[in-house]
Order: structure tokens, then sequence, then C-alpha cells
């Protein structure tokens, strides 16, 4: 453990000094320390489909009270933690350096020791264990994050470094915020990983764009939906950034007839993924009333289904209120809950 530690500092140690403002070194400014840090709160990143039922619900209103801000933007500005002064050009090596840490062999010996020794020790060993948000590694990505989005663009120049981050099959959250905070480059940089073929970098790239509301993403992820690429994240970004698109309502039509084929009579629920995508078909308006027959008949499915739940018929009778009207008056009566506002 001495020359673990020994080793950290003098990476870090040697070389250029660190940048120091007001007092306090960059990564004391950056790295969080606390042992319950906590960088994402779930609702960001977890829960994007409150936010576009929100959408959904705010759209079809009635009533035209004044408009309040979401409390999904709310979340987003207290994760914004405080940050030093100013930062310069000076600080950009160190924050490449921290943003390319990935968790070693010790990182992984000491998560697997972590649970065999006391609890006062337990919480020390926090900051070297190996878990994505958590761990040492995952720290120094945030503390990155944090120092590019504090840059903006006048970190730009470290866009080539990073997008050769943002190729690897590692490449985590923290770097792709940090690559969208950089300007059109990184915005450019992170957009290209849609087109890959890893799922989970695609994922990554498109959680990052819609929380940067980067509408020069939105051409890449209609893609993603037009070759059947319709996860939960790309789905998600397309509805936080940009949600009318009718260039996705007949792809999306065709993925919940294969799966309503797929499943026939026998429907347990309605996913959180084929979820999103009746909801995005239900932002489209009336633009997407072709999407009815697909909707009545889930609605129908889900209603004569033993485990069917009125969480799903909400869902669906909300949604097809928005693109048809008229088919929503040719459902049965709605249930007890049927048409509250409340998330199904």
């Amino acid at each position: 453990m001495a020359l673990f530690l020994g080793g950290i500092a003098f990476r870090f140690g040697c070389g250029q000094s660190e940048p120091v403002y007001g007092n306090r070194t960059l990564s004391q400014w950056l790295y969080p320390g606390d042992p319950d840090f906590i960088w994402l709160p779930n609702d960001v990143y977890g829960h994007i489909h409150d936010e576009l039922w929100e959408k959904l619900v705010s759209q079809g209103a009635s009533s035209h009270a004044g408009p309040s801000e979401p409390e999904t933007n709310v979340v987003r500005r207290l994760m914004v933690r405080p940050g030093p002064p100013t930062l310069g050009p000076e600080a950009i090596p160190w924050l490449i350096q921290w943003m390319k840490e990935r968790p070693t062999v010790v990182d992984h010996l000491l998560t697997r020791l972590r649970p065999h020794v006391p609890a006062a020790i337990q919480g020390w060993l926090m900051h070297f264990d190996d878990a994505p948000w958590t761990g040492r590694a995952g720290r120094w990505q945030i503390a990155a994050q944090e120092g590019f989005r504090s840059l903006g663009v006048r970190a730009s120049n470290a866009v080539p470094q990073l997008a050769l981050l943002m190729e690897r099959d590692d490449a985590d959250l923290p770097l792709a915020l940090g690559l969208c905070s950089l300007g059109p480059s990184g915005v450019s940089a992170v957009t290209k990983a849609l087109d890959g073929a890893d799922s989970e970098v695609r994922d990554t790239a498109a959680l990052a764009l819609g929380m940067s509301e980067s509408r020069e993403a939105i051409p890449a992820l209609v893609r993603c939906v037009e070759r059947g690429l319709s996860s939960y994240a790309v789905l998600g970004a397309i509805g936080r950034i940009d949600s009318k698109q009718p260039a996705v309502i007949v792809p999306l039509i065709r993925q919940l007839e294969a799966w309503q084929k797929d499943r026939g009579t026998n429907l347990v629920g309605i996913s959180l993924e084929q979820s999103m995508a009746v909801l995005l078909l239900g932002l489209q308006g009336t633009a997407a009333s072709n999407a009815a027959p697909v909707l009545i008949r889930l609605h129908e499915t889900t209603q004569s289904a033993a485990n069917g739940s009125d969480a799903d018929r909400r869902l669906l009778r909300r949604v097809l209120r928005m693109v048809s009207p008229a088919a929503e008056r040719r459902l049965p009566p709605p249930g007890p809950r049927e048409n509250d506002d409340e998330w199904p």
C-alpha cells in the first residue's frame, strides 16, 4: 500500500507542479474526496422517461398556466459543484491525464478486500475501489470532466486526445460530458460514437448528448432509430434535445409491431425501452396518427392480459389522445386511474 501511494504521489508530483488557485491545488478544488460522494442523481440518467412524460402531459394540458421550470432542470443545476474561480490553459494537461485514469490491479484487489476489513477502514478504501463513478479512477475522471466544463471552448485543443479515448470500449460518461462541454469539435467526437458498433459506448454518447442538449447530434441519433438501435438512451436523447422528429415515426412503429408480433397476447408489461418508443411517438402529435393502430392493439392486449397493468394502459391512452383523438375515443372506458397525469 505504501508503494502504491508513493507511486501515485510520484506520478502527480514530478515534472510540472500542479496549478494552484486561491491557495488550493487544482485537484483539491476538483477531486471529490467525500467517501459518500454521489456524482449524478438517478433522476438525471435513469429517469429520462419522467421528463418525456412531463413533456407529453404539458403538451396535452388544456390550461395555459405560466411556464414553470421542470424539476429535472433543477436537479441538473444541483449537479454542478463549486469549482476554482478561473481555470487557465495550464490546467489542461492535468485534466487530460486525469481523464486517462483507469482502475488498476490494486483497485480491483482493494474492492474485493473492502468487505472483509473493519468499517472504519472501509470508508477510506472507498477512494481506491474500481466502481465507475465512486472509485479512484472514476473520481479522477469526474474531476477532469468538471475542469473541462469550467474551461469550455477554451480547452478545445484537448479534443484530439480525448477523442481517442472516446473510441475505446471503456469510454464512460465523464469523458463524453467533458467532450460535449468543449464546443462543436467535442460534440462531433461524441456524436461519432453513435455510428459505432459498441452498444455501451453508443448509449454513453447518447446520454451525454441528451444531457448537454446538443442539437448537432440529432441527425446521428435519428439514424440510430432508423437502424433499429432504439435504446433507452438514444430515444431519451432525442426527447431531451428536440422531440419533434417525424423521421422516427415509421421506424418506431415498425419496431413496436415486431415486438408485439414476437410477444403475441402473452404481454406481461411494456418495458421502459418500449415505453420510451411510445412516448416519443406521442410527442410527435397528430403527425404520428399512423401509429394509432399498433397503439390500439397494444392497449387491447394489456386490457385483456391477466397481468396487464393500469400503468401501461394509462400511457397508451395518453399517447393515443395526442396522436389521434378519434382513435382514443374508440377505446373502452378508462379505468380508475387511466387518465391520471402521474407517470405510470
